[in-house]
């Protein structure tokens, strides 16, 4: 439902899916989750293992601001600039 108690005329998925921008504030980090193939998205759960996984091993590149790319079996991580 639309705030102002109309239906909304955009899809569950894309009304679900919602952006935060934050300007001029320190930001850590961005950790992204990717899948191979469109159906083989990952589980809640899979995304949890991946996510504690980053975080254990490179959670202090990521407070510094890099990017972490990850799959199930592979993690790639692209440092900050500085």
């Amino acid at each position: 439902m639309h705030p102002n108690g109309q239906r909304s005329s955009k899809p569950a998925s894309v009304r679900a899916h919602r952006r935060t921008i934050v300007f001029h504030q320190p930001q850590s980090g961005i950790m992204r989750l990717v899948t191979v193939a469109p159906v083989a998205a990952l589980a809640a759960r899979q995304q949890v293992t991946v996510c504690l996984r980053v975080l254990d091993l490179y959670g202090e590149e990521l407070q510094s601001g890099a990017i972490a790319t990850a799959v199930l079996d592979r993690i790639r991580i692209r440092a900050p600039k500085l």
